[in-house]
């Protein structure tokens, strides 16, 4: 399925009339459900090596085991200890048939070292049972404290051709340690069962409390969806050590376009930390005018109270009438539409995009992570031009986790962060779609969040030519204590060495943090995994890739929330150093008000200062003539009524 879309390389800010912006409008097709890809046109774009920085857990085929959206790759059960990822194997080092072969990686010690490549967990000879886009688990049987004791769990979809060139599930359970107990099961489209018909599954989960894990896929005849999700239920049977598998179908209606489709984007699965509540977060269309006025994307869900034997919904969520709850005020839609004002767009409905994560807190109450951005076709751009149904513009583009307090019965919006950057066109024909993969990880407990994206850092990049192709993983968490919620600052994680700044494609969040604590000075480990290119080269999608985990800490100091206020952030420079000509300004603010902009010589005497008038919040550009100034190392400060943010410059 194809869904049109129309992206902006990086957002455009809002500042008073007279300054200068950028705000593109660049037409991407998402694409779902990709096969490995043929020859394509030469491209190439070279990104820093992630080296020896991450520690590696094994080798992939080639870049498409954990491409086109993060799914279930990487799992970690924190109170064990342990650490997996189920990846499609590399032959020339592991003899496997084909690429399609699977193979694991596995920790018992926080992910400090590493078995990799273990295995093989289904290596088929016929080239129509090789499997794709693997994913998986860990699984503690009831009552184990054995690290070794731990189950690697998997779900894969497989080219047997049995509905398109899709259509079969490879699942199946391993002692990982030794690869013993190994069993498997596979399934096909419309055989036996005539319900049964998935191309591209959409997420996994392990519900160790109830002892049973959950695949997700939404049923398709061909391409056309079904109004049906397919959950794939494994049963952990103790004496045989293995999973029973069995089918549950999902009845899932969504609204079609003007020619008939059926318009669904993406549907992710998470329990609560007892196992018995559980959300499916949609990424889809009602059809319901109340919720969805235009035609463009929105979320939904549905709900389970009894560790997912029934589940109730499809219920949309109105993103139009949505308000925030922390990170900014007002609502989504109205923040939205200022940005679109000041820069003379007419931005009339918001969209999320094409993907959702989610996860269940302490409290058993769901947590979507989304992009959210103008709906294209109801919005009109500063050029007059606006976009197709079921499209978005990305020139303003906020990472956004949408929760409800009370079990679905009300919505809100925690505001993350206004992203830089949305997709990235990867390979040697520059387009593999990738966009900014919002993934969401918890505590066991469900007392911290954490969200990840990937974006680009312009002022070290500049606007490369695939766009969001040198993400750097961006996080920002919070905490959930009774009916309260704290909101900590936001961290680049690739700020930490410049030998992988640009370099955490594909990264793949883990569903548990690690290292959890209520302490005064909390630490949180969020357990990463990106995949590093040969050469670090973009370009080589077909070549094998190496997979590097990173344990990013997480942590904060217990200081005041007026002290943590600073509205102003993220300040860039670029070109820098300058060569006396015009240099873009970069800044972040969380906080709409009037804004000064400075020049300063090292010893803080200003040299030139203008007012940008009044400013709303997110991401800000306006651009500064460095022509009059003389060689030298200047400071440029943007000033507000809430903080002040200030970045050397160096003029040649």
């Amino acid at each position: 399925m194809k869904k049109s879309l129309l992206v902006s390389l990086f957002a455009s800010g809002i500042i008073a009339s007279g300054q200068n912006f950028i705000s593109e409008d660049i037409a991407y097709p998402p694409v779902k459900g990709i096969n490995d890809a043929g020859a394509w046109a030469p491209y190439s774009q070279t990104a820093s090596k992630v080296a020896n920085l991450g520690i590696t857990i094994g080798n992939g085929g080639n870049a498409y085991g954990i491409m086109f959206d993060a799914k279930t790759y990487l799992w970690v059960h924190p109170s064990l200890n342990v650490a997996g990822m189920v990846y499609r194997s590399t032959p020339s080092i592991t003899n496997d048939v084909s690429t399609g072969s699977l193979r694991y990686g596995f920790s018992t010690n926080k992910g400090l070292s590493w078995n990799i490549n273990q295995g093989p967990l289904w290596n088929p000879t016929p080239s129509t049972e090789v499997a794709r886009y693997p994913q998986g688990g860990l699984f503690n049987p009831a009552g184990n404290s054995n690290p070794d004791s731990v189950y690697v769990v998997f779900f894969a979809p497989v080219l047997d051709n049995s509905n398109s060139n899709w259509g079969g599930i490879v699942v199946g359970s391993s002692r990982a340690s030794d690869n013993a107990n190994l069993n498997t099961t596979r399934f096909s489209s419309f055989t036996p069962d005539a319900s049964f018909a998935v191309q591209v599954p959409n997420d996994f989960y392990v519900n160790n409390p109830q002892q049973k894990v959950f695949g997700i896929a939404e049923k398709r005849i061909g391409t056309a969806y079904d109004d049906t999700l397919v959950l794939t239920v494994g049963t952990w049977n103790n004496t045989s050590k293995s999973f029973t598998w069995t089918n549950q179908y999902l009845h899932c209606p969504m609204g079609m376009d003007s020619n008939g489709t059926k318009q669904i984007a993406d549907a992710k699965i998470a329990f609560g930390p007892d196992g018995q509540v559980g959300y499916i977060g949609i990424i889809g269309y009602s059809g319901d005018t109340n919720f969805s006025p235009v035609q463009a994307f929105h979320p939904l869900y549905m709900k389970t109270t009894n560790g997912g034997q029934t589940w109730t919904g499809p219920f949309p969520i109105n993103l139009q009438t949505l308000q925030y709850s922390h990170g900014l005020t007002g609502s989504v839609l109205g923040s939205m539409q200022a940005y679109g004002t000041a820069n003379g767009w007419t931005i009339n409905h918001i969209s999320t995009a094409f993907n959702i994560d989610v996860v269940v807190d302490a409290n058993n109450n769901p947590h979507f992570g989304v992009n959210i951005n103008p709906a294209a076709v109801s919005t009109l751009t500063s050029s007059g031009g606006s976009g197709s149904p079921f499209s978005i513009y990305s020139a303003f583009n906020f990472a956004v986790d949408i929760y409800s307090p009370n079990g679905g019965s009300t919505w809100s919006a925690i505001f993350m962060d206004t992203i830089s950057f949305f997709r990235g066109l990867y390979g040697s024909g520059a387009n593999l779609a990738e966009d900014n993969r919002i993934q969401l990880s918890r505590s066991e407990n469900g007392e911290y969040i954490v969200m990840t994206w990937g974006d680009t850092d312009f002022d070290l990049w500049g606007s490369p030519s695939g766009g969001n192709v040198f993400p750097d993983v961006k996080a920002r968490g919070f905490r959930v204590q009774g009916n309260n919620i704290t909101l900590y600052p936001i961290k680049n994680f690739m700020d930490q060495d410049l030998n992988y700044k640009g370099a955490g494609h594909q990264h793949c969040l883990s569903h548990f943090l690690i290292d959890s604590t209520s302490a005064a000075i909390p630490k949180l480990r969020v357990p990463v995994v990106v995949q590093e290119y040969q050469n670090g080269d973009i370009a080589n999608d077909l070549l094998p890739v190496t997979y590097k985990y990173f344990n990013f800490e997480y942590t904060w100091t217990a200081t005041s929330t007026n002290e943590f206020f600073n509205s102003l952030s993220n300040l860039r420079i670029f070109p820098n150093p300058s060569n006396r000509g015009p240099v873009q300004v970069i800044f972040e603010n969380s906080e709409a008000g009037y804004y000064q902009l400075e020049i300063t010589d090292i010893t803080g005497k200003i040299i030139q200062s203008s007012s940008l008038g009044f400013v709303g919040e997110g991401i800000q550009r306006t651009q500064v003539n460095t022509a009059d100034l003389a060689s030298g190392v200047y400071l440029i400060n943007v000033r507000g009524n809430s903080g002040i943010a200030t970045q050397r410059m160096i003029v040649r």
